[in-house]
């Protein structure tokens, strides 16, 4: 285990780029990156948490017995984890962690909640899976187990849009989910010192190497050629595929997420086709 080792969180709404991000920080000497480091024992205990039902005490000796014995047994001066499922433990992590760095990986929510619905739809606050979830929150079922597709964050009594929440469909549910993530993301880190975190665009970073290089020197790190090229296509994908929403779903989208549009500077910007090219970027 080196004498030090700098931890770094990054978060943000899934389907933003997260596993890419983690796959090109891997690549780097001297560095171990996770992609949803311990899932079933982090997402659970985030929905957990949001929800009330275990404490910020109980949340901090979780991560230490987690993320904590991972750092302190780590062999690289670097380990990061690459994790929505964080989002919620944000300042927990901040102060249980003084050295850690926080990036927040946004992407244009139309995007997201279009890849979210489409790609990962029967795995991200399904019907089903909803209303399981729903009836253990209210005492009135047994707590699901720790699949994936059980535990998401639902709009809780003093939340906004909480009484339409109770009737929303599939698609408002993950319209909701990215704008509730990212809001909580921007929320928290406003309360840690500036020096500590950055906000970047998946669009940025993956089009323009000096963004993406801006965002490795913030984590004290310098990009080579092998980690630019990881950010030019998505891992696994061949023909990038474009869901783009209906005007039904756009009108329900920006309802519930336009102030989250405009918090992350997408509000004016038209929505774009997923066009992957070797130069790099998406267009």
């Amino acid at each position: 285990m080196p004498e030090t080792t700098r931890p770094i969180f990054i978060v943000g709404c899934g389907r933003s780029g997260t596993q890419a991000l983690g796959r090109m920080f891997d690549a780097f000497g001297g560095v171990t990156m996770h992609h949803e480091y311990m899932i079933y024992h982090v997402q659970p205990l985030g929905v957990e948490y949001w929800h009330g039902r275990v404490g910020r005490a109980e949340v901090a000796a979780e991560l230490r017995a987690l993320h904590g014995a991972a750092l302190q047994f780590v062999e690289t001066p670097v380990w990061g984890d690459c994790s929505n499922k964080l989002s919620w433990f944000v300042d927990i992590l901040a102060e249980e962690f003084p050295e850690a760095r926080f990036i927040h990986l946004v992407r244009d929510g139309r995007k997201a909640v279009s890849s979210l619905y489409h790609k990962l739809g029967h795995e991200c606050l399904d019907d089903r899976s909803s209303r399981i979830l729903a009836a253990y929150l209210r005492g009135e079922g047994a707590k699901p187990p720790p699949e994936k597709k059980y535990w998401w964050p639902f709009a809780r009594e003093n939340d906004d849009f909480y009484d339409e929440y109770q009737s929303f469909d599939h698609f408002s549910r993950i319209a909701y989910h990215w704008a509730q993530i990212n809001r909580e993301v921007r929320e928290k880190l406003a309360g840690i010192d500036p020096k500590r975190h950055i906000r970047v665009r998946l669009e940025d970073i993956t089009a323009s190497r000096e963004a993406l290089a801006s965002m490795v020197a913030f984590t004290g790190l310098e990009l080579g050629d092998e980690q630019a090229e990881l950010m030019v296509r998505p891992y696994n994908v061949i023909k990038p595929m474009n869901f783009m929403l209906e005007d039904a779903q756009l009108e329900v989208f920006w309802k519930l997420a336009g102030g989250e549009m405009r918090a992350l500077g997408y509000a004016d910007e038209q929505e774009y086709i997923l066009d992957y090219n070797p130069t790099g970027g998406t267009a």
